[in-house]
């Protein structure tokens, strides 16, 4: 969570009060699960590169930085791959195609004898000797395709998850994936650790819960758990939209930005839900000066992606 004497110094007391009541509502929603909070540790190198800002140590524009988080977000890689491969397989993407793709990378980390790997798998056999034999690949693709477009999009990105949290080779690269955690001290780790790392950041969003559903009579393999539990990953498809994004922190520095679209949206249920109301007018131009080769669109539970190139 935000922490309050990070910023006393820099917000008004009006404004204070408003992220309070804000926090306050948003710890009520985490308790009832309609939310959940999440981190993402990184460095602060990597973030400012990502968002096409000059990093120095002693000199960053963090007007710069600040402006294009709080409007653009956090993407996945895939968004600054712009190779034949990265473009392949899209965002949307639910075709014969996909589940193409996408067995060809289960195949090869069913395979992998890294420990991590072995271990996961050890609990999940079914799912493994199924994905170990190239056979099952035209089953497995006709299979899907016997589904929904709903069903096939919760199953490409069950298997997205489980290769991104692997750090599947080749696929970790180009993934379309984005890792944040539950836990602040995890996501604090994986920004550098100490205090006085100044180049750890964090950024502190939220995520809704979507209705769960129960699958009956599907006929693709399916997993339980995660390769690493103690890490509390939450892994988010596409990217933060920065409608989600609270803050972003600088453990090293001693700072927290929030951002000020919180303060300009009444904490109502609908905000938790669908995220701040954001004006991002001049979008395409902001997003043009960064490392990114593409964005995507939500519309309810479709997403899909515009690339430049």
């Amino acid at each position: 969570m935000v922490q309050s004497n990070h910023i006393k110094n820099e917000l008004s007391l009006a404004e204070l009060e408003i992220l309070n009541s804000f926090l306050m509502q948003l710890l009520s929603n985490s308790a009832s699960s309609k939310v959940k909070m999440i981190y993402r540790g990184d460095n602060l190198g990597n973030l400012c590169h990502r968002l096409g800002v000059k990093y120095d140590t002693s000199d960053i524009d963090f007007q710069t930085l600040l402006e294009r988080l709080f409007m653009i977000g956090e993407k996945a890689r895939h968004f600054y791959d712009d190779s034949i491969e990265g473009r392949y397989l899209s965002i949307e993407g639910a075709g014969r195609e996909a589940f193409d793709y996408l067995f060809d990378h289960l195949h090869k980390a069913v395979r992998n004898r890294r420990k991590a790997y072995v271990q996961f798998f050890s609990t999940n056999v079914l799912f493994r000797e199924y994905f170990a034999d190239k056979k099952n690949k035209r089953v497995f693709i006709d299979a899907a395709m016997g589904h929904s477009e709903y069903l096939r999009m919760y199953f490409r990105e069950r298997y997205q998850t489980l290769l991104h949290q692997l750090a599947a080779p080749i696929y970790k690269e180009k993934s379309h994936v984005v890792s944040t955690s539950r836990n602040h001290h995890v996501a604090k780790k994986f920004a550098g650790g100490g205090v006085d790392n100044i180049d750890s950041c964090i950024i502190h969003a939220w995520k809704p819960n979507m209705n769960r559903f129960r699958l009956i009579n599907n006929s693709l393999p399916n997993y339980k758990g995660y390769p690493f539990s103690h890490q509390e990953e939450t892994s988010i498809i596409a990217g933060i939209l920065p409608h989600y994004i609270i803050a972003l922190e600088l453990p090293g520095r001693r700072k927290t930005f929030i951002n000020p679209h919180l303060f300009r949206n009444s904490s109502t249920p609908r905000v938790f839900q669908k995220g701040f109301e954001i004006d991002q007018r001049g979008f395409d131009n902001v997003i043009r000066q960064t490392a990114y080769s593409g964005y995507f669109t939500v519309e309810g539970n479709r997403r899909w992606e515009t690339r430049f190139f």
